[in-house]
């Protein structure tokens, strides 16, 4: 048995282990009978059909129910929540690798950058815009999505809700914490900030966060903070081997220790990178990152990545575009 096939093996044993383990225990029963044909794959429980369906790929749907109608045990009703995610894990593909599935989605991923109430560039937004940008998002019908819903997406092809889109913010400005938060909390909207260490606190210029209003959004399970460098270099891919190491190992580090939490997301500069700037950041224990492309008329959604350290982002002023096309893949 080659290596390959050997960890296959222990992936479904292991995921057997855990269905069987809930039945004999009695605390959730999950029959799952698979039955492959040329089209889709139905997994039907015995003589009932209740519970949820969820379909996980093009081919493979889950279905988890009780036998009797009755009030469920709390596990029973945490299996019956999580199971579906842990028969997606075991049959993902490799980092940092797209699966095909999620490729069929349409998962747009808008960028912002400072929100102020007079703009000072042409990519600033007011307060009353965004509000106005949430409204319309809320009307269309769209669902923001958080960073850890898109990346266990893009890793097992599991489909989203009909409508998703990931709302992320760049540069830690002052105006996130004074305008976007409470935006969040209004309309219950997750979102991603990309947070560059030497920024926080400096006012100079433009007004930036400081590391206790970071620690006070990061302690809210709407926000994901996302490393985006130490300084904010323009261009990442002219820094040497060691510049790198500092730029993209040291903000984690730096992070994580300020807040407390784990940083899993990086944000390139400009979206600048290459392969070697990319490996750092695999290297540094990122399981996703972010880009971006200067042009406006080239739009790609999350799928059309080329795998999880390139996840391309749109521009906000295509908002009226994003929200239209957005697609959560086969449901």
């Amino acid at each position: 048995m080659t290596l390959i096939s050997r960890a296959q093996f222990w992936k479904r044993r292991l995921f057997n282990v855990i269905c069987w383990g809930s039945c004999v225990w009695g605390l959730c029963p999950v029959m799952v009978y698979a039955a492959e044909t040329s089209q889709n794959v139905q997994l039907l429980e015995n003589n009932t059909l209740l519970g949820k369906i969820i379909t996980l790929s093009s081919n493979t749907v889950v279905q988890i129910s009780s036998w009797v109608a009755q009030p469920k045990h709390p596990l029973q009703s945490a299996v019956e929540q999580y199971a579906p995610y842990v028969y997606a894990y075991f049959n993902s593909v490799g980092k940092p690798d797209i699966h095909p599935h999620a490729r069929l989605a349409k998962v747009p991923i808008l960028m912002y950058h400072d929100i102020l109430p007079q703009k000072l560039v042409f990519f600033d937004v007011t307060p009353a815009e965004l509000e106005q940008h949430f409204q319309q998002i809320q009307a269309s019908g769209a669902t923001p999505i958080s960073a850890e819903l898109l990346e266990i997406h893009l890793r097992t092809g599991i489909p989203l809700p009909k409508k998703p889109i990931l709302l992320t913010f760049d540069d830690g400005y002052g105006g996130h914490y004074h305008y976007v938060y409470p935006l969040l909390k209004k309309y219950n909207y997750p979102a991603v900030f990309s947070i560059y260490v030497k920024g926080v606190g400096d006012n100079a210029g433009r007004s930036h966060v400081s590391w206790e209003e970071l620690r006070e959004m990061s302690s809210n399970p709407l926000v994901t903070i996302a490393s985006h460098t130490v300084s904010h270099p323009l261009d990442l891919r002219l820094m040497s081997d060691e510049q790198l190491q500092t730029e993209i190992a040291e903000s984690k580090r730096i992070l994580e220790s300020q807040l407390n939490i784990p940083i899993r997301y990086f944000t390139y500069p400009v979206g600048k990178f290459d392969q070697r700037v990319a490996k750092h950041v695999y290297a540094s224990g990122y399981s996703l990152a972010f880009t971006m492309r200067v042009d406006d008329s080239i739009l790609k959604f999350a799928g059309d990545s080329e795998n999880l350290l390139a996840v391309e982002r749109i521009g906000q002023s295509k908002l009226d575009y994003a929200i239209t096309q957005a697609l959560g893949g086969r449901n």
